[in-house]
């Protein structure tokens, strides 16, 4: 049975499909687009418009930051929507080279055994970031239906009265039905681009493997049994164009997920200080549902900028190995001319693959701790201004 190259990202995939945020190259494509368009032009796109009228409106400091941390997430959603739309065919294309290219083919146990690990640590963080996605949302629809007077799970501008019990029904099951469009579609997506950058990474730690192994051959037992230089001439040949694929589908890459996360990047450390900000306010024992909503808040965004930079990262580290993997081969044994070959193309690794945001910074764990620190600093500016 073939090992499937992007398990891991089947069940992302079925969210995105279900949500309309998926290309089928099929006659009915149309009728998908059709929907697509009708859900998100419904419920994404007027409610976060909906939720920036609230934020315009809002009269002081404690109102402002209460709305806006959940308005920066849906304009950062606004955004990987409509890249959607746009990059479809990449999307996609990128999808269906991994799982059905020849050259992208898993070959040894080694790799199998790799590629699960590395994915059952995946579908965890997805099932995590999914789960406490769902479970803010949910707390937080329930808590207001205990609350003495009228209040909106996620303060948002209905065009009409809502503080009222028929308007106030009306905008909440409006919300009912927005809010888990708008959260599926931002975990998915958050998920699905983490996801391109940890098979990215996966691809070049698998050639930095074949590298090194490169002109050798086992025997039954799994040890090694000899060196051919004409071998390893081939197993070359064919990993250069791996590599070559490899830098292509990176280039992809950063053009599916450079405008998304740069939007997002620009908008966490808002929404992190206005998150940590109203838990400053918040009583736990006054507002059990509000406090543990925002907690939940903080650690989805945190897991949001940090589980991308990651993986980010791992493609910079993964893809700046190969001069060594090319160094831990059996060189010694190859002719002169074979030599030459190689170091030509260790000079062709010297800089290692990186995907960029926007063409401004590198998606990478620096990225990461400067969001945070961006976050502790506007954090500190608010609490001066409200002292």
């Amino acid at each position: 049975m073939e090992f499937d190259n992007i398990n891991g990202a089947r069940r992302v995939i079925k969210v995105l499909q279900y949500i309309g945020l998926w290309r089928f190259d099929v006659p009915w494509q149309t009728y998908y687009a059709a929907y697509s368009y009708i859900l998100h032009f419904s419920f994404t796109f007027p409610y976060t418009v909906m939720m920036w009228v609230d934020v315009v409106q809002a009269s002081d400091l404690e109102k402002f930051s209460y709305i806006m941390y959940m308005s920066l997430t849906e304009l950062a959603l606004l955004a990987k929507v409509t890249n959607v739309w746009i990059n479809s065919k990449i999307f996609v294309q990128f999808f269906h080279v991994l799982a059905n290219d020849e050259v992208y083919r898993l070959r040894s146990e080694e790799e199998c055994t790799l590629w699960s690990k590395v994915h059952k640590y995946y579908r965890f963080i997805a099932f995590m970031y999914f789960a406490m996605s769902i479970t803010l949302v949910t707390i937080a629809f329930v808590g207001v239906l205990f609350s003495a007077e009228y209040e909106l799970p996620f303060p948002y501008a209905p065009p009409f009265e809502w503080r009222n019990e028929r308007g106030y029904w009306y905008a909440y099951f409006y919300e009912l039905v927005a809010m888990p469009v708008t959260c599926f579609s931002n975990c998915g997506l958050d998920m699905i681009q983490c996801y391109m950058l940890l098979h990215l990474s996966l691809c070049y730690q698998m050639i930095a493997g074949r590298l090194q192994e490169m002109g050798k051959w086992k025997g039954q037992s799994g040890r090694l049994s000899g060196f051919s230089e004409v071998r390893l001439l081939h197993e070359f040949v064919s990993l250069v164009k791996l590599h070559k694929s490899t830098k292509k589908l990176s280039a992809d890459c950063e053009t599916f997920v450079s405008f998304p996360f740069l939007i997002q990047i620009m908008c966490s450390s808002f929404v992190l200080c206005f998150s940590a900000y109203r838990l400053q306010q918040v009583s736990i024992s006054e507002n059990p549902s509000q406090f543990c909503t925002l907690i939940l808040a903080v650690i989805v965004m945190i897991l949001q900028i940090f589980v991308p930079c990651y993986c980010g990262n791992e493609i910079i580290l993964r893809s700046g190995a190969l001069n060594n993997a090319i160094y831990n081969a059996d060189w010694i044994q190859c002719s002169p001319k074979m030599r030459k070959y190689l170091i030509i193309y260790m000079e062709m690794l010297q800089v290692p693959v990186k995907v960029r945001a926007g063409n401004f910074f590198e998606i990478g764990l620096p990225v990461f701790v400067k969001t945070m620190n961006n976050t502790y600093s506007l954090m500190a500016l608010l609490l001066n201004m409200n002292k």
